[in-house]
């Protein structure tokens, strides 16, 4: 195995850099340039000059590690050393000069992993934790960083391997009367509980999915209903042009704002009408193609004009608010609908609806156990579905022996979810997402 290093702070001037490396020669290395003998001892901090020949680099302090107590299971070393970029650059240039090999992307990450320092799970949730976007996304990435969501997987795994091995034991030693014996009855009954459990989560999980990555949302309607309006209004600040002339936005207009304590990754789109345009059409189409790939529509309709809503077999199949806009031009409203007035700012109403509708309240009262991105909640889909598969074929008379195949390939893909065997194709593509330095 390389000795690797990399910069693990991020590559802008600031008061420290942290220069991390790891592998079998990181005290062999830091010592190349260390002005001071740095031991193999862990837990350490050492303050030394590093020097490459006569040529002073930093004066720095030096952190030891010595594995598998660290957090890549092997000898790590972190350099304390001044913010400046060109520094902390001179001196992973001379690491690599002398023998270490510039770590890519996640490669710490993947090293724990590798050496069971920890499982994926509990991986991918530092990832999402040095990339959340708002306080309650740190909070769903909490359970899964303590291990809890790992060993419910954990006790998946358990149960099956359980009924698998009492299935097993029935089969080939039929005369042990001192073993359970199971039955379709008895398994039916066991693989119904341990499956809520796992639709238990996956039902939080994809709930709580779009809080994490940011509620990416259409705002779509005729042109001048107050789209762009709303836009800056949630904004806070003037993102689009607003004016009196219809078909002033052309183009999709994006925008990612945190408000009330959530994401908002909101698309403003040209006016959907007829015109002869071309470019126009261009931007009619684009809002058009969006309306399937976010989480949330919000069709915007004049309150002094409500029963216009020509456009609503667009996005009725959609998850949709339909918000009524220009609500002063009215003096009556109905207390089930959503009025604004976001040309004053009056949004509030609008806010609390998508917190509402996507859960805001119970997620922040609430220790929240959640799977971590759309990989890991599809593989526990496909478990689900196995084991509800295994239930069918035993209410069709399966005996207990043929449903076996169905639970072990469910144990391999829980497998997947804890990282555990490292042939996975899929890693390389997960850790690419990571920063150089994790």
């Amino acid at each position: 195995m390389s000795t690797i290093v990399a910069l693990a702070t991020a590559p802008m001037n600031c008061a420290i850099h942290i220069i991390r490396i790891s592998g079998p020669q990181a005290f062999e290395m830091i010592n190349k340039i260390s002005t001071t003998k740095i031991k193999k001892e862990t837990f350490k901090i050492w303050y030394t000059t590093l020097k490459d020949n006569d040529q002073v680099l930093d004066e720095v302090l030096v952190n030891t590690f010595v594995g598998p107590k660290t957090f890549t299971g092997e000898d790590l070393v972190e350099i304390n050393c001044h913010g400046g970029v060109i520094v902390a650059n001179l001196i992973i240039k001379i690491l690599i000069k002398y023998g270490c090999q510039p770590a890519q992307r996640g490669e710490f990450s993947r090293r724990a992993l590798l050496n069971k320092k920890m499982d994926l799970s509990k991986i991918e949730a530092i990832n999402n934790l040095v990339n959340a976007k708002n306080e309650l996304s740190v909070k769903g990435v909490i359970g899964a960083l303590l291990g809890r969501v790992s060993q419910s997987i954990s006790d998946f795994k358990h149960e099956l391997f359980m009924i698998i091995g009492q299935i097993e034991v029935n089969i080939d030693y039929p005369e042990y009367d001192d073993v359970e014996q199971v039955d379709a009855i008895n398994l039916k009954q066991r693989l119904l509980v341990l499956n809520e459990k796992i639709k238990k989560i996956i039902d939080q999980s994809k709930k709580f999915l779009p809080i994490n990555k940011g509620i990416k949302v259409l705002i779509i309607g005729k042109p001048n209903v107050g789209k762009s309006t709303l836009l800056n209004a949630l904004c806070n600040e003037q993102k689009a042009i607003v004016t009196d002339i219809p078909g002033t936005t052309r183009d999709v207009i994006e925008s990612s704002i945190n408000i009330d304590n959530i994401t908002l990754n909101i698309l403003d789109t040209a006016g959907i009408h007829s015109t002869n345009d071309f470019v126009e059409n261009l931007g009619i189409n684009k809002a058009k193609e969006l309306i399937n790939k976010v989480d949330l529509v919000l069709y915007l309709v004049p309150a002094n004009n409500q029963q216009d809503l020509e456009l609503y077999d667009l996005i009725k199949d959609q998850k949709h608010l339909l918000v009524y806009t220009k609500k002063d031009l009215i003096d009556q409203y109905n207390d089930d609908q959503i009025y604004i007035n976001a040309k004053d700012n009056d949004i509030q109403a609008l806010i609390d609806k998508i917190k509402e509708l996507f859960y805001v309240q119970e997620f922040d009262n609430a220790n929240i156990d959640v799977l971590q991105s759309q990989r890991q909640i599809g593989i526990l889909e496909n478990v689900n579905y196995l084991i509800d598969n295994a239930i069918t074929n035993l209410e069709k008379g399966d005996t207990v022996d043929l449903v076996v195949a169905d639970l072990e390939f469910c144990n391999l893909r829980l497998n997947e979810l804890l990282g555990i065997g490292s042939e996975y194709d899929f890693l390389d593509d997960l850790f690419k997402n990571f920063c150089v330095g994790k």
